[in-house]
């Protein structure tokens, strides 16, 4: 004998709602190391102009997403309305993840500073070479 699981309407309404706060939840801890990144891709810009691009451009995409999400679920969403949210949802994480597998981070600030520091202290510090061959 086989089963079928039905999903209820409110079912699925429960599970998007569900989906959409981990998502969010998920999401928190990346917002420093997203600001950390960008400052660290953008250096010797000041930090307060590329965090402030980053945070600018979250918010764009959070405003987007409530507004697809608007015009996708309507004044009274049905399952199928909501699994194309859940869809639209998995296809914007899926683009993401693929962009952010071609940036290639540098780490411009740190190499500064460990070069200040040794043209600061070249006796304390150990020659370029090995402070970047060593973790």
């Amino acid at each position: 004998s086989s089963s079928v699981v039905i999903i209820s309407h409110e079912g699925m309404l429960a599970a998007m709602y569900v989906l959409v706060v981990v998502t969010m939840a998920a999401g928190l801890p990346g917002i420093p190391i997203t600001l950390e990144f960008v400052v660290e891709m953008t250096f010797p810009d000041p930090e307060m102009v590329a965090s402030s691009l980053a945070m600018l451009a979250m918010s764009l995409c959070s405003v987007s997403a409530s507004l697809v999400y608007s015009a996708v679920l309507t004044d009274s969403p049905t399952p199928s309305t909501a699994r194309s949210a859940m869809f639209i949802s998995g296809g914007v994480l899926l683009v993401a993840v693929a962009l952010l597998a071609l940036v290639r981070q540098e780490h411009r600030r740190h190499h500064f500073e460990n070069t200040a520091a040794i043209q600061q202290h070249p006796h304390t510090h150990p020659p370029a070479d090995e402070a970047e061959s060593h973790p």
